[in-house]
C-alpha cells in the first residue's frame, strides 16, 4: 500500500468494498431463492456470470496498481520519459483496455439478469413484448460497444504500446466511452420504468403497490452513479483520461447495480430473518420478566411461621418478622432450658439456621437461630 499514490490507494479500496459488496448481494440471492425452493433460473445464472467478470476486472485493477505505477495518471506518465515510467505506463494502460473489456459483458449480463427476473414476475403480454424489445436493444448497444472496444486502436496492442513503436491510429477512447455510458444510461431508465408502470397498474392494495414501486425504484442509483461516473471521467479537451476517477466511479456504479438487482428476491430471506429476530426478541423478554419476578420475590421479607419452633409461648407464635439486631436473634427452647433447638425448614431439618434476605446477589443479615 506504501507504494500507491493517495488515487491509487482511493481506487484500491473502491475496488475492494465493491467486490465485497457484489458477492455478499449475490450470496444472499442464491441464499433466499433456496429458501423458495424453486431452482435456478437464467436470471440467476447471468448474475453469477457478471460476477465472475466483475471479480477477473478487479484483479486487472489490482495488477495495474501495484505493477504499473500505484494509480499515476496518464498526465504523469506523460510527464516521465525514464524506461521505468514507461514499463510501468504500459501496464497500466494493459490493465485499464483488459478491465473496460471485461466490464462490458458484466454489465450487460446485469441487464439481462433484471430483464429476465421481470419476465417471469410480469407475465402480461405488453410487459413481454416491452422486455423483450429492452433485451434486444440491450444487446445491440453491448455487441456495438464491445466490438468498438476491441478495435479502439488498430492494431489492437497500439493502445498500449509507447508513441512511435507502433504504426496505426487510434479513435477518441474519451469520446467512446462517454457515448458508450450515454446509451448505457438511457437503457438503464427503460429498465427502471419498465415494472414500476406495471406494479402501478396491477389489482394489489394502494400500500403494496407503493412498497414494490419503491424497491424497484432502487435502481434510480444506478443512473445517478453512471452520470456521476461520465461527469468525473470525461474530458471534452482532451484524449487523455483520468483512469483514477474512471474506476472509482466504476465500482461503484457495479456494485450499485449488483445491488439493485439483487433486493428485490430477497422477501423471503426478509421474512426469515424477521422470525429469528422475534423470536430472539420474546426469548429475551421472557428471561427479563422471570428475572424481575424472581428478584422481586428475593427481596421480599421471608414470612416464616414460628408457631412450630419448640419453645415458644403462645404469645411468642405467629408470623416472624425479619430481626433488626442480634439482642433479638436467641431463641431458647422449653421452659428456660438451655438445650440446642431443632427447626424444620423446608423438609430438612436442621441446627442452625440462617435467615437472610438477598439484595442484588449480596446478602444481608436479618437474623441467626442457634
Amino acid at each position: 500500500m506504501d507504494q500507491l499514490t493517495e488515487e491509487g490507494r482511493r481506487c484500491f479500496v473502491a475496488t475492494v468494498v465493491g467486490c465485497s459488496i457484489a458477492t455478499v448481494s449475490v450470496a444472499l440471492r442464491f441464499v433466499s431463492e433456496r429458501m423458495v425452493g424453486k431452482g435456478i433460473h437464467l436470471d440467476d445464472y447471468l448474475i453469477a456470470f457478471a460476477l465472475m467478470c466483475y471479480l477477473a476486472a478487479s484483479g486487472s485493477v489490482f495488477w495495474g496498481l501495484f505493477a504499473g505505477g500505484g494509480g499515476k495518471e496518464m498526465v504523469d506518465f506523460l510527464k516521465d520519459h525514464s524506461p521505468e515510467s514507461q514499463k510501468q505506463m504500459i501496464i497500466t494502460l494493459k490493465s485499464v483496455f483488459i478491465r473496460f473489456n471485461i466490464y462490458l459483458p458484466a454489465i450487460e449480463a446485469i441487464k439481462l439478469s433484471i430483464l429476465f427476473f421481470y419476465r417471469r414476475i410480469f407475465s402480461t403480454q405488453n410487459y413481454q413484448r416491452a422486455s423483450a424489445a429492452l433485451i434486444i436493444i440491450s444487446l445491440a448497444w453491448w455487441l456495438t460497444v464491445q466490438v468498438r472496444s476491441l478495435w479502439v486502436c488498430r492494431p489492437m496492442h497500439l493502445f498500449w504500446a509507447p508513441g512511435g513503436v507502433v504504426s496505426g491510429n487510434c479513435s477518441k477512447f474519451n469520446l467512446h466511452f462517454f457515448l458508450a455510458g450515454l446509451f448505457e444510461t438511457l437503457i438503464d431508465v427503460g429498465i427502471l420504468v419498465l415494472p414500476i408502470r406495471s406494479i402501478l397498474r396491477t389489482q394489489l392494495p394502494t400500500r403494496t403497490r407503493i412498497t414494490l414501486a419503491c424497491i424497484f425504484a432502487l435502481g434510480g442509483f444506478v443512473i445517478i452513479t453512471n452520470i456521476l461516473r461520465l461527469a468525473w471521467a470525461f474530458n471534452p479537451h482532451n484524449n487523455a483520461m483520468f483512469f483514477g476517477r474512471v474506476q472509482f466511479w466504476a465500482d461503484i456504479h457495479l456494485s450499485t447495480t449488483f445491488l439493485c438487482a439483487c433486493i428485490p428476491l430477497y422477501r423471503p430471506l426478509a421474512r426469515r430473518c424477521l422470525r429469528v429476530g422475534d423470536l430472539l426478541s420474546s426469548h429475551f423478554r421472557s428471561k427479563s420478566a422471570a428475572y424481575r419476578s424472581q428478584s422481586r420475590s428475593r427481596s421480599q421479607p421471608m414470612g416464616i411461621g414460628l408457631g412450630d419452633v419448640p419453645g415458644m409461648g403462645a404469645k411468642e407464635r405467629g408470623p416472624y418478622s425479619p430481626l433488626r439486631g442480634a439482642s433479638e436473634g436467641r431463641l431458647r427452647e422449653g421452659s428456660g432450658g438451655s438445650g440446642s433447638g431443632s427447626v424444620t425448614l423446608a423438609g430438612e431439618e436442621v441446627d442452625g439456621i440462617e435467615i437472610t434476605r438477598e439484595r442484588e446477589g449480596d446478602k444481608e443479615w436479618a437474623g441467626r437461630y442457634v
